[in-house]
């Protein structure tokens, strides 16, 4: 009788763990798939809302990666700017393609032209199916950004009749680029918004806009844009992934405790380079500076304990991220262009019929299209907010500026022979710019 006592206490015993295991899954995933984010639940993780006013709550950091923002800040709350950013209206005449099952626009906006129409099926499909497309990004919660990404969600939902569901995660509520990209791998994501250096392994082409001092001025990135975003586009589909345009943040500029006006001012200085940013981190190597690989989500603590002597950042982001209360000057050199992209695994996208995979281009494309222009205007917004805020600029004279741009010429072209990028592509994207300055002269 003891031993029946004892082997039916056994069998409860097992049966209650298996339970308990039961339900901890089951709350996970009810945690993960709702439409809410981690951040709705624990109100010690709440992202901060990026509104007009820059204004964060106090906060702890976020040890994720995370190549675009973070939204988690220390415990001590810094000074905050005033900022207010023009943001334009979504463009109703704005027509993306190509259409159907091709996905590739060729250019974000009318940069190129007039893209042709979306062609406007009239079939009644009878199916019920549903394809859920989960996306992350470490863009703030609460943001403009994610409100009208949101918006964009609900129209693709109505437009397809509920075919086509897009869940957005936000606030690096699943990590930052490299832990999304892994994510998506594995299928518990099917896209994030992306900065293009986390593609380095799958499509190293991606990142060449990020060369440093590769263009002067926003005007000829443009130009040069017209002829090779398309291009790029297409090697990231046959790669595996879908995406819709490129969005601009503008040019990122070092900012510092002391001034950098001279190359000698960045020997041995620690200067942040993010996380497997092979082109920036040659260049601060060839500068004579320590490049610091750090995920974007611990560069605040690095500066405030002082571990990092510089960083390089569009003043958009350093504003959004607080950045810019850690700093005191800002050298007045564009240092590298920065940008963003949404990316959709292509398998998950094929899911999806031909008509509703032309709403859903049509309307991400109209996104992304509509920020590749104001995130631009909202940075020279946000570079004279730095100024306002006590930010000293600084001046690099003319000689200097040729021996840094010889350095870092050399280190870029160094890049291409050794493989890190397609060196045919590179010669193409120089002849272009050589064009678009004599024809500037």
């Amino acid at each position: 009788m003891t031993s029946s006592w004892k082997s039916l206490g056994r069998t409860l015993e097992i049966s209650t763990i298996v339970v308990l295991v039961l339900a901890v899954g089951y709350l996970l995933w009810v945690n993960f798939d709702s439409e809410d984010t981690d951040t709705t639940r624990d109100p010690s993780r709440q992202p901060v809302a990026i509104t007009e006013s820059v204004e964060p709550p106090n906060q702890r950091p976020l040890h994720r990666p995370a190549d675009t923002d973070t939204y988690r800040q220390p415990e001590e709350t810094p000074r905050s700017t005033e900022l207010t950013l023009p943001i334009e209206p979504y463009d109703p005449q704005f027509q993306a393609g190509p259409a159907a099952s091709v996905t590739l626009v060729s250019h974000a906006c009318d940069s190129v032209g007039p893209a042709p129409s979306v062609y406007l099926y009239q079939q009644q499909y009878q199916t019920s199916s549903t394809t859920v497309i989960k996306i992350a990004t470490v863009r703030p919660e609460g943001s403009v950004w994610m409100k009208e990404l949101r918006a964009s969600a609900k129209e693709i939902k109505e437009r397809t009749e509920g075919r086509v569901v897009i869940k957005y995660y936000g606030g690096g509520s699943q990590g930052g680029d490299e832990m999304m990209l892994r994510r998506i791998s594995i299928g518990s994501l099917q896209g994030g918004v992306f900065t293009p250096s986390t593609f380095h392994e799958i499509y190293p082409d991606l990142s060449i806009y990020g060369l440093p001092l590769l263009f002067e001025s926003d005007d000829e990135a443009n130009y040069v844009r017209k002829q090779f975003d398309g291009r790029l586009l297409q090697g990231l589909w046959e790669a595996g992934f879908v995406s819709f345009g490129f969005s601009a943040t503008g040019f990122a500029y070092i900012m510092s405790n002391e001034p950098v006006d001279e190359l000698g001012d960045l020997h041995g200085k620690r200067a942040w380079v993010p996380e497997n940013d092979t082109m920036r981190s040659a260049a601060m190597k060839a500068l004579g500076a320590a490049p610091i690989p750090l995920p974007l989500t611990d560069v605040y603590t690095a500066l405030q304990t002082g571990s990092l002597d510089i960083i390089s950042i569009s003043p958009i982001d350093a504003v959004i991220l607080q950045f810019h209360t850690q700093v005191k000057y800002i050298t007045d050199v564009p240092l590298v262009y920065t940008m963003g992209l949404m990316a959709i695994d292509k398998k998950t996208f094929g899911k999806i019929n031909a008509p509703d995979q032309s709403i859903v281009t049509e309307v991400l494309a109209r996104f992304f299209c509509h920020y590749d222009k104001a995130n631009l205007i909202d940075n020279k917004e946000a570079y004279e907010a730095l100024l306002s805020s006590g930010i000293q600029s600084v001046a690099v004279n003319v000689d200097e500026m040729q021996k840094i741009r010889a350095i870092i010429e050399a280190s870029n072209r160094q890049l291409a022979e050794q493989g890190f990028f397609s060196k045919t592509l590179y010669e193409d994207l120089l002849d272009h710019i050589e064009d678009y300055r004599s024809q500037s002269r």
